[in-house]
């Protein structure tokens, strides 16, 4: 048995952002669906893309279910296989051994629903989270906790070449806007355990993803403990590219030269990561973090690493020889003097 209710949500229209902050915080779980209901509804300012349905447990008309995502944020076709399938067809048997909510949630949580990333949620908070990642989130009557699995589906960009780094030699894969994908890139990169990575939620209202990956062992603790400091004071409304979080950590923003480098290449970013360094993977953007970075680095190209020990070593010699000389004003002045329309004239005139 499938129906759909419609609830009137609380009122929020002429709330402000730090009322409906306090409002969702002090929101708690009770149980009832209906209830629950009108608080994601109130939360979201009950718009068109929350999507609510309400199931029975396979045969068992005790145990009602409230299935609650965001259309656009899920794929409904996996979300139909792996979450509606087993709910509505679970078996009288098991209905039988499930005759109230509470052991209905644990058949759902260790049994029925098999997706590997299933979440538990105990606050109206975490719900909104977990909605807002495109995860479907569970709720049965009488338990005043929910389940949440991860069903993603939204469009997103291939992974291609990046477009300002190209190379003719080496990889052609560039990071893409799924931090998932951009950290999976790494891990096909260095196949090891001690790449490890931590996560940090940045921005009061965008909640941004933030991906911090380093080599244990190899990145010193210093660092570690100075790049964890600078993420997690930084206090800020939104953060849409890794620009935002390079201009809080940067050691000197208004030198002329960099602190921190940037690159779309997975292979680049692994390099770093095996040279000491740690990389900032950013939610929304193809541009990940190099820290700290060197001078030196900024004149090196993603082939250097493929070419022979010699010959990466001369062209980057190179390439530092022709910056010194083109930013030496003697230089400047010389040929000025010698390609001046002037200079040229004199001989032919003679």
């Amino acid at each position: 048995m499938r129906r759909r209710r419609q609830c009137q949500p609380k009122d929020l229209t002429d709330a402000s952002f730090s009322e409906i902050q306090d409002y969702v915080k002090s929101e708690t779980l009770t149980g009832d669906l209906k209830d629950t209901e009108e608080q994601i509804r109130a939360a979201f300012g009950n718009s068109p893309d929350l999507t609510f349905r309400y199931m029975r447990l396979g045969a068992n008309p005790k145990v009602e279910i409230l299935i609650s995502h965001l259309d656009g944020m899920v794929d409904t076709t996996f979300m139909g296989i792996g979450i509606l399938r087993p709910i509505a067809e679970e078996p009288p048997q098991k209905s039988v051994k499930a005759p109230d909510g509470v052991a209905a949630y644990e058949l759902l949580r260790q049994s029925l629903i098999q997706n590997t990333g299933m979440q538990e949620a105990d606050s109206i908070e975490k719900i909104l989270q977990y909605l807002i990642n495109g995860f479907c989130v569970i709720l049965i009557q009488g338990v005043p906790r929910g389940l949440a699995a991860e069903v993603r589906g939204w469009a997103e960009r291939n992974v291609s070449e990046p477009g300002t780094e190209s190379s003719i030699r080496g990889s052609r894969e560039g990071f893409v806007e799924n931090y998932r994908i951009n950290t999976s890139m790494l891990r096909r990169i260095i196949t090891s355990p001690q790449l490890w990575m931590e996560e940090f939620q940045i921005g009061a209202v965008t909640k941004t993803t933030i991906t911090l990956a380093y080599v244990k062992g190899i990145a010193e603790n210093e660092l570690l403990e100075e790049v964890r400091h600078r993420l997690k004071s930084i206090e800020v409304d939104a953060i849409f590219e890794s620009g935002y979080i390079e201009e809080y950590i940067e050691d000197a923003p208004y030198s002329p030269f960099p602190t921190v480098l940037r690159t779309e290449r997975p292979d680049k970013a692994a390099a770093g990561l095996l040279e000491g360094r740690v990389v900032i993977i950013t939610e929304g953007t193809p541009f990940a973090l190099v820290v700290p970075a060197t001078f030196t680095q900024f004149l090196v190209a993603s082939e250097d690493y493929y070419e022979r020990y010699m010959t990466g070593s001369f062209i980057r010699l190179l390439r530092l020889m022709a910056m010194f000389i083109s930013l030496n004003p003697a230089v400047l002045l010389c040929c000025h003097y010698f390609f001046s329309s002037g200079t040229l004239a004199h001989p032919l005139d003679s």
